[in-house]
């Protein structure tokens, strides 16, 4: 009976997550990403795992430099990548030093969202991956960290 009531709930757990991915379309991300990047003035950026790690800081043109790069796309299929991410990039509004939110940055491909309805990975579209990679390097992020 417990066996059963496990399974139950496992199941409902993944239909919740189903229902959520089917509510939350691309133009949602869209909207969410313009509201953030509005919101935030500060973005502090740091080595997943370790975050008394070198910190980078980005404000002012750099903020806004880093959403123009920053295009994310829902996948066509929920997937969550089983790493932990190499970077764990905080967005803040500065004049509260309050963070907003954060994600991981996965394999140069994709990010794991603290801000979306899902549990899934989302992509970086493709002609920005490199963009994004080109940015991250120029402000001090370690190459093998981008991988």
């Amino acid at each position: 009976m417990k066996k059963l009531l496990l399974i139950s709930c496992f199941f409902l757990l993944a239909m919740n997550q189903i229902l959520a991915a089917a509510k939350f379309t691309d133009q949602d991300l869209q909207d969410k990403l313009k509201e953030l990047a509005q919101k935030t003035d500060k973005i502090v950026i740091f080595y997943n795992g370790t975050k008394n790690s070198p910190q980078i800081e980005l404000k002012g043109k750099d903020v806004k430099e880093f959403f123009s790069l920053l295009k994310l796309k829902m996948p066509e299929k929920l997937y969550r990548c089983r790493c932990p991410g190499s970077l764990v990039i905080e967005l803040y509004v500065k004049s509260k030093d309050k963070r907003i939110t954060y994600f991981t940055y996965h394999h140069g491909i994709n990010v794991g969202a603290a801000f979306v309805p899902v549990n899934s990975n989302i992509n970086i579209v493709k002609e920005y991956q490199q963009k994004l990679k080109a940015f991250l390097l120029k402000h001090g992020i370690k190459a093998e960290k981008l991988k």
